[in-house]
């Protein structure tokens, strides 16, 4: 994915691989993917992996992107019976601005909120 623009009210760029059981037993991971000079003007994340990632994500390089009043930029995010893997993640040259609640969020308990519902419940950032 190179020079393009979202304006979402969901997750912008999202990579995912299968979910649970399913996504297990198929086997097949997100991999070598590039994104490469996007925007992205709204959304719960600028560049997010999960949590449908049961399958795995490898070999992602991300570079000279804008994340702009996003509620989390680099996003990360699963639950614990998913299973799967993260490996050889490359992020460089990212400009964030106006981020609503965590630039950089890892979430391996994921119980499917953005990270601005959890700060508005006082809960810690489970997205």
């Amino acid at each position: 994915m190179v020079n393009s623009t979202f304006d979402v009210g969901d997750d912008a760029i999202c990579l995912k691989s299968g979910r649970d059981e399913a996504g297990r037993l198929r086997g097949v991971p997100t991999s070598y993917v590039v994104v490469k000079d996007c925007t992205v003007f709204h959304g719960h994340g600028g560049f997010v992996v999960g949590s449908e990632m049961s399958g795995g994500v490898h070999h992602i390089h991300v570079s000279d992107c804008r994340f702009l009043n996003t509620d989390t930029g680099l996003r990360f995010k699963s639950n614990r019976q998913r299973g799967g893997y993260v490996h050889d993640i490359h992020i460089r040259d990212i400009v964030m601005a106006d981020i609503g609640a965590e630039p950089i969020l890892f979430d391996m308990y994921y119980q499917g909120h953005s990270a601005l519902e959890a700060m508005e419940e006082g809960s810690p950032a489970t997205d």
